[in-house]
């Protein structure tokens, strides 16, 4: 583990500084959208596209549709 973040600007200011290899993100992160910043960590300017693994607790078919 290279770092962490507790929001989303924050997590993109880590991904800009830390270049992981792999970014394991919540797709619930309170009031921001896990999926809209995976979208964000993968095109971010500056930023090479990186895996991002999506975890949650809610069930998959819950999100199925927006993580296809």
């Amino acid at each position: 583990m290279v770092g962490v973040a507790s929001n989303g600007a924050e997590a993109l200011q880590r991904a800009e500084e830390l270049r992981p290899d792999v970014t394991l993100l919540d797709i619930d992160l309170g009031g921001e959208s896990g999926l809209e910043l995976a979208r964000r960590l993968h095109r971010g300017p500056g930023l090479a596209p990186s895996p991002v693994i999506l975890i949650s607790t809610h069930a998959e078919q819950d999100y199925a549709e927006l993580i296809a």
